[in-house]
């Protein structure tokens, strides 16, 4: 899982930044300024644009960084995603579904079956 995509979701190479968020996966920061995300402008926080993290309540790997930051934010201003009020949990919405299936080849019937 080390591969610079836990879980091995992001299909068809996109929008993978490689290996220490280094732009090695094809399409990188280019594929994320399509979806609105400059990702030249977080790379010179203070914050790691990309970094393996592990959520606490499941014990699953997961992106953690500015990248991952804005990517959240972008999801929800799209409406793909909806939190739930003074919670981190997070549910991905119909339009979610066919958005990340759209664009990174994301089929969420076939991770919950797997699941």
């Amino acid at each position: 899982m080390g591969d610079g995509d836990p879980g091995g979701v992001v299909g068809g190479g996109r929008p993978g930044l490689g290996p220490g968020g280094n732009g090695g996966g094809g399409g990188g920061a280019e594929e994320f300024g399509r979806f609105g995300i400059d990702v030249g402008r977080l790379e010179h926080r203070t914050r790691p644009l990309l970094r393996p993290g592990m959520d606490w309540s499941e014990r699953r790997d997961h992106h953690a960084g500015s990248l991952g930051a804005a990517l959240t934010s972008a999801l929800a201003e799209r409406r793909w995603i909806v939190t739930r009020e003074a919670s981190r949990i997070v549910t991905v919405t119909r339009a979610g579904e066919a958005g990340l299936h759209d664009w990174l080849g994301i089929d969420l019937a076939r991770l919950r079956a797997a699941a």
